[in-house]
């Protein structure tokens, strides 16, 4: 089964994209950024990928450039 995960800043759950992977402790911890609303926030998973997972907003989200 595959957990889908949703922006927390716009609820959007597509595909993310993936800005860096580490460990926290014995967490795998992932940074995604929304292709929608730009907002970017971390995804923590146990070791097991089954028991408890969460989403942490990771600061304000980003504003497009606007071409001049």
């Amino acid at each position: 089964m595959v957990k889908v995960i949703k922006c927390p800043h716009c609820e959007f759950d597509g595909e993310h994209k993936l800005l860096r992977v580490w460990k926290f402790r014995w967490w795998g911890s992932y940074l995604y950024e929304c292709p929608r609303c730009n907002g970017r926030f971390r995804y923590y998973v146990d070791p097991s990928g089954r028991r408890k997972n969460f989403i942490i907003k990771a600061g304000k989200k980003r504003e497009l450039a606007v071409p001049a």
